[in-house]
């Protein structure tokens, strides 16, 4: 799946979960997705469907009540501005009067420690993911695309080594 807008793009890669709206049907399950076509891969993602948009008439007022309840989760400030980016786009510069949104989450690695197939994201530091059932930390290297690997938070120095500084 390609994710060419920025916005959106960043969004799904920090945040976790997102809504993408898209004007042709796109299989479901495990994929992963880019930035453009035959660009390198940035994650792995599992797409789920949400639900189909069909309207022929006021057709961005249908789009915009259509797309409200997921704007959150977009990546947008709110449906003008999604709406907006999906015109930029679609080559005929239009609003699509039929199309589907799609849910995208980031697929993580499994724990190596206990084999549970999903990391959250932990509270306190920033791009480390943390298994649920054995506490294990992992830290997304960026060079390698979403990879991950062990980590432990960094330790407080006591007094006599910062001394020695």
């Amino acid at each position: 799946m390609i994710f060419q807008n920025l916005r959106a793009r960043n969004f799904l890669l920090k945040h976790g979960p997102g809504y993408s709206f898209r004007t042709h049907r796109h299989k479901e399950g495990d994929d992963w997705i880019n930035d453009g076509r035959g660009k390198p891969k940035l994650a792995n993602v599992k797409i789920k469907e949400q639900a189909e948009f069909n309207q022929e008439n006021d057709v961005f007022e249908g789009l915009s009540r259509f797309l409200l309840p997921y704007s959150q989760s977009s990546g947008f400030s709110g449906t003008e501005q999604w709406i907006k980016a999906i015109i930029l786009l679609i080559p005929q510069r239009r609003l699509p009067n039929h199309g589907w949104l799609y849910r995208v989450q980031l697929k993580y690695p499994r724990c190596p420690n206990c084999s549970l197939d999903y990391l959250e994201q932990d509270k306190r530091f920033k791009d480390v993911m943390t298994c649920p059932l054995c506490r294990s930390r992992y830290k997304r290297i960026p060079a390698f695309r979403g990879e991950f690997i062990p980590w432990r938070p960094p330790r407080k120095l006591s007094l006599l080594q910062k001394s020695r500084r």
